[in-house]
């Protein structure tokens, strides 16, 4: 009779073990695929931030270059106008008079 339980308790012990590799194989199937959906999530996250980043990137450039132009704009306008108040003190140094005084000398 105690051989018997020894088989008995044998099997029932195999039926556990087996219970739980059944167990083991389901969890690492779950945490296999929880694993790829997270692998594809980065993915897409990933490409979502680069696109992003050439998006700024890109408006970056179009905002660096109309900086730019206002710059030069400003300068050539600045320039303009420095051109024009050396022009109007040549005018006043070779004895011609203010252009507002030109009204009041002809009345």
């Amino acid at each position: 009779m105690e051989e018997k339980d020894y088989v008995s308790y044998l099997e029932s012990q195999v039926k556990f073990l087996e219970e739980r590799v059944r167990s083991l194989r389901a969890g690492r199937r779950i945490l296999m695929n929880l694993l790829q959906a997270q692998e594809q999530e980065k993915r897409v996250s990933l490409s979502r931030l680069d696109r992003e980043k050439k998006q700024l990137a890109r408006k970056n450039r179009l905002y660096a270059r109309e900086v730019l132009e206002r710059s030069l704009q400003i300068r050539k306008l600045e320039r303009s106008l420095w051109e024009w108040q050396q022009d109007g003190t040549k005018r006043r140094s070779s004895g011609s008079p203010p252009s507002d005084a030109r009204g009041r000398d002809s009345s």
